[in-house]
């Protein structure tokens, strides 16, 4: 029988007038089947994948039947116990704009429709994979995993997630160098970075582009869009978060408790400089850590536990790192099931505060100042669709989240395809300097070739290297150069590899003539689907590599392929991306006297993302599985 017919059966989908109970209840009867299945697969369909038997489905829709009162009763129970607690978040529009959400509810009333609707899904989806959390003796379980997702949930939402426009103010900025930046909100976590286009004067920046002081922890890339920094804990907390290359542990004696030194992590200010500067996965680690507290020392635990736990597990144990990192044991960690789990689920049972990784495609991980590599993300919820949101990010569905993601990706291939192409035409010569038509492209520090503006490419000047971009007007070192304007900037090139292929180093990528001028099979200009973004393979590349089937399935689906190649006498993987691709008339490439006479831009869609994880499974019954981080309560 296919499940969807049972939410048809009246004894077990709720006739109520709440559009909120009938929906939560129709999920719940799917969801516990699939647990029921999951606890006796003899149940299954063998002919059908997702579906049970015929003989099974009188017998759980029995089971259902019996379940469901109980467990919308304690739906409502932790309603209301959640309800009458004053030490949730305050939830109040006004408190909502200082925090500077994106998804503001315009009356209080609003905001508690919204705050019951997560607890009634939190206490459903619960229940639907331990019946028992349903039990009157369940209750206090079930109250601290409420307790426990949603704080996380309303953390993300109202005080991590995507404000709107800043505030910034140029004039402040540039005569407080060292602070404070007030940004217009009173927020918890920001990442690491700040826009070039408003602080890249105020940094000046010394030859090895680290700004100078009072702004020394900020760095400077040539041609990246923003300043860098280091993670760090915001002032009052900084003392007892040691930082640790890209973790921050926990140091005990510094002068407050552990339970206290993680709550100090979520005091709010108006100064950008004075909250946590942190990444996605260490935000979200926090969140897990600050929701457990809350749940514990509201229970009458105090803070003596947390410190015995510490003290007995051994330093580094507490700390804010990436908790689907390696294996390590620390408190949320993969190796810890102590007060959480790591588990892999279908995407229809992720549950609401479940925090799970939305991956962008493989290949954008080769850009290193890509801001959207992957996203650590919160459910948020879950019905009437599911919604995610990550640090910085608006609240989205699944297509709009890879959407989003993967525009990012788009943004910079078009960035390498101007690397290749040319970054700007020359409109007139002077002395060091040049007046170019754009400078989208352009920035201080960046190294250009001047080049003849047709497909020769003749060079005049290699190797200069942009000293200031004001304007259209470009400076440069070096000895200067002077021709008539039919000449056009691009990216530097030198070679790679023993073979000595033409490659241009971007600092934060790397790109590579694949195949020589000589022996290509594009014709003239079209030469430039020659062209790839390159990087060095992870193990995980490797093995794809060595797996021919398991190559192939990535070239179709990711456009990726991988080779061996000499550097220095040494055997290296790369990863092969392409940024343009033939274009086709009838299904084969469009040609002229042999060669491939048109080319296309890659634009990368949906299809060639897995989300979920870097690559696609080539098994489909594996696909929408979600590695997931939850709450654990015994």
């Amino acid at each position: 029988m296919a499940l969807v017919d049972l939410v048809k059966d009246a004894r077990l989908v709720s006739k109520s007038p709440d559009a909120d109970v009938r929906g939560l209840t129709a999920d719940f009867v799917l969801r516990r089947v699939r647990r029921l299945v999951e606890l006796n697969p003899a149940d299954a369909d063998p002919a059908r994948r997702g579906d049970i038997t015929a003989a099974a489905t009188r017998t759980l829709a029995d089971f259902i039947a019996r379940d469901l009162p109980k467990v919308q009763a304690a739906a409502e129970e932790m309603w209301r116990r959640v309800s009458a607690d004053a030490a949730h978040l305050p939830i109040d529009p006004v408190t909502q704009r200082k925090r500077g959400t994106k998804r503001p509810t315009s009356t209080l009333k609003a905001a508690r429709a919204q705050r019951r609707r997560l607890v009634r899904s939190i206490a459903f989806q619960a229940a639907a994979h331990d019946i028992t959390l349903a039990d009157p003796g369940g209750f206090d379980r079930l109250h601290r995993i409420c307790d426990r997702r949603l704080r996380v949930v309303e953390r993300m939402v109202y005080d991590v997630g995507r404000p709107g426009q800043r505030a910034w103010n140029l004039a402040q900025i540039e005569s407080h160098r060292g602070g404070p930046w007030p940004d217009g909100y009173e927020r918890l976590f920001e990442y690491p970075r700040i826009p070039a286009s408003l602080f890249a004067r105020t940094c000046r920046p010394d030859s090895t582009f680290r700004c100078s002081a009072p702004m020394q922890e900020w760095g400077y890339p040539p041609g990246d869009i923003y300043l860098h920094a280091a993670v760090r804990a915001n002032p009052p907390a900084r003392a007892s978060w040691r930082r640790q290359e890209y973790e921050l542990d926990f140091v005990a004696g510094a002068g407050m408790n552990a339970v206290t030194a993680v709550q100090k992590l979520f005091e709010p200010s108006s100064d950008f400089l004075a909250r946590n500067l942190m990444m996605c996965d260490h935000t979200i680690h926090a969140l897990h850590l600050e929701a457990l507290v809350f749940a514990m020392t509201k229970r009458g635990r105090g803070s003596a536990w947390l410190d015995a736990e510490v003290a007995a597990n051994g330093a580094r144990w507490l700390r804010v790192h990436v908790p689907f990192g390696k294996p390590e044991r620390y408190l949320a960690g993969p190796g810890e099931s102590l007060f959480f789990e790591h588990v892999s689920v279908r995407q229809g049972d992720l549950q609401v505060g479940d925090h799970l990784i939305v991956y962008n495609h493989p290949a954008y991980a080769a850009t290193t100042a890509g801001v959207w590599r992957l996203e650590n993300a919160v459910v948020v919820q879950t019905f009437p669709e599911l919604l995610m949101q990550g640090h910085g990010s608006a609240v989205l569905n699944q297509g709009a989240m890879w959407k989003a993601m993967i525009k990012y990706f788009r943004d910079e291939l078009a960035e390498h395809r101007a690397a290749v192409d040319g970054l700007a035409r020359i409109e007139r010569f002077g002395p060091n300097t040049l007046v170019v038509n754009q400078t989208q492209f352009l920035g201080s520090g960046m190294r250009v070739d001047i080049v003849r503006d047709d497909a020769s490419e003749a060079l005049l000047a290699a190797d200069r290297q942009i000293v200031s971009v004001s304007g259209r007007i470009v400076r440069y070192s070096g000895a200067s150069v002077s021709a008539q304007p039919r000449h056009r900037l691009r990216r530097a090139r030198g070679t790679l590899f023993d073979d000595r292929k033409e490659a241009i180093d971007g600092n934060t990528f790397r790109l590579a003539r694949r195949t020589p001028p000589a022996t290509s099979q594009y014709d003239g200009g079209h030469q430039r689907a020659d062209w790839f973004l390159i990087w060095r393979a992870q193990e995980e590349e490797e093995a794809i590599r060595k797996d021919a089937a398991r190559a192939a399935f990535v070239k179709a689906h990711h456009l990726v392929e991988y080779t061996r190649e000499q550097e220095s006498g040494k055997a290296t993987t790369i990863g092969w991306f392409p940024l343009w691709l033939p274009a086709t008339k009838g299904g084969s490439p469009v040609r002229r006297n042999g060669r491939i006479a048109s080319t296309d831009p890659v634009e990368v869609q949906l299809r060639n993302v897995a989300g979920w994880t870097w690559f696609f499974d080539p098994n489909p019954a594996k696909r929408d599985l979600v590695p997931v981080i939850r709450p654990r309560e015994l």
